[in-house]
């Protein structure tokens, strides 16, 4: 984990959270709105800002001890601890997600800004309303970058989605 200065860092930051992929039926029925709504396929190689650092989750039986009597600013090794804990901290219950959390400091909470080409597609989830699809598809129209858009259908052999393209 890259070293985090002090507290400040958590007061002024956000965090964004990703899975790492869009196939894994049961995310759809907690997140997409029990297939209601869409996922955006990110690529996170290049184009983001130092400040926007992707890390992944640790999955723990126990909830983390946070001592806040920890002298943080002076110490290094605890501020990058707390930070972890109270950040990146996860029950393993949830250990499937494999999850990514994008950290960003400067950045009020629920303001996250991404490099237009890091956006690489759209997934519409199978029960996507045809009102929600027609108003996705003409935000992509207006987008600088073309995007790829799927939207999912049910498999019908196997528990699963297929992603049939509607814009390659």
């Amino acid at each position: 984990m890259q070293k985090i200065v002090s507290l400040d860092y958590i007061d002024n930051s956000s965090v964004c959270c990703f899975n790492r992929t869009w196939q894994d039926v049961p995310m759809w029925a907690h997140y997409g709105e029990n297939h209601t709504d869409y996922c955006l396929g990110f690529r996170f190689e290049d184009g983001w800002s130092e400040h926007a650092i992707p890390i992944e989750v640790d999955y723990v039986l126990d909830r983390p001890k946070i001592d806040l009597s920890l002298d943080t600013k002076r110490n290094r090794g605890a501020a990058d601890q707390f930070v972890r804990d109270a950040l990146l901290s996860k029950s393993v219950h949830w250990q499937r997600e494999d999850e990514v959390r994008l950290v960003r400091s400067g950045v009020p909470a629920g303001h996250f800004e991404f490099p237009v080409e890091a956006l690489q597609e759209l997934i519409l989830g199978y029960r996507i309303s045809a009102e929600n699809r027609n108003r996705l598809l003409a935000l992509v129209d207006r987008r600088p970058l073309p995007l790829r858009v799927y939207k999912l259908k049910p498999h019908y052999e196997r528990y699963e989605f297929e992603a049939e393209p509607l814009r390659p």
